[in-house]
């Protein structure tokens, strides 16, 4: 399974379970169980918070998945090589 294929089972998931109707609403809540799920699909997937990567507090809250050198979230299964763009829809 490719990461891309995990990213898409799991909101799969969320949507059949009913917790959202779209990607964009995972990244508004649910984003830490999002990543986590997807990592426990993809070995050598880890969650990170954004703070955490940008060493302050400057970019909020949002959890993203960082994976062979690309950045993703629910919204981007293709992946970004920086991962302000996931918080910033760049």
């Amino acid at each position: 399974m490719t990461i891309a294929q995990a990213i898409e089972r799991v909101l799969a998931g969320y949507i059949a379970d009913g917790l959202v109707s779209n990607a964009e609403q995972v990244n508004h809540g649910l984003c830490e169980d999002f990543a986590e799920d997807v990592c426990c699909l993809i070995s050598g997937a880890k969650a990170w918070w954004d703070d955490e990567l940008a060493g302050d507090d400057s970019f909020g809250r949002h959890k993203v998945i960082r994976f062979r050198g690309m950045y993703y979230d629910s919204q981007c299964p293709e992946g970004r090589r920086d991962w302000r763009k996931l918080i910033r829809g760049i």
